[in-house]
């Protein structure tokens, strides 16, 4: 059976979200998912800020997450995060493989402007109310409007 020495290990710390505004993040990873519930493909992209140019309480590094629903009716809000990534209108023209194209974003550190608000959230299993960032919308860096 294994040993730990628990010497020195402290409390973890409580998650704090990010105040609301508006941070520029890039793909950290995603990965394609089966909601529970309603049996829909989705992407879960996790977000990493970037460098936010505060020196004392840098948020750089911290992460966010977003879910994009494929289905039909939601694929709007899927065009407009690869848009604000920097995907051309030619290159989501008709049928795409979602894999090749976030797999690109990610390996050239694409980054995006991520509009995040701040949301409660009751845990279903504790009943404990807690307080998480929402990912609303995303936006282009360079003001380029899908």
């Amino acid at each position: 059976m294994p040993t730990v020495d628990m010497t020195g290990v402290e409390d973890l710390k409580g998650f704090t979200p990010l105040p609301k505004g508006v941070y520029q993040v890039a793909i950290d990873e995603f990965s394609n998912e089966v909601g529970q519930k309603s049996g829909d493909d989705y992407v879960k992209l996790t977000l990493k800020v970037i460098d936010d140019g505060d020196e004392e309480e840098s948020i750089a590094g911290r992460k966010l997450w977003r879910n994009l629903s494929l289905t039909p009716k939601s694929l709007p809000f899927l065009r407009q995060a690869l848009f604000a990534f920097g995907c051309s209108p030619d290159e989501i023209a008709g049928q795409f493989d979602t894999d090749e194209i976030l797999q690109d974003l990610v390996d050239m550190e694409a980054t995006a402007l991520a509009v995040v608000s701040v949301k409660k959230y009751k845990d279903p299993v504790t009943n404990e109310t807690t307080v998480q960032n929402d990912v609303k919308s995303f936006r282009a860096l360079s003001g380029v409007s899908a």
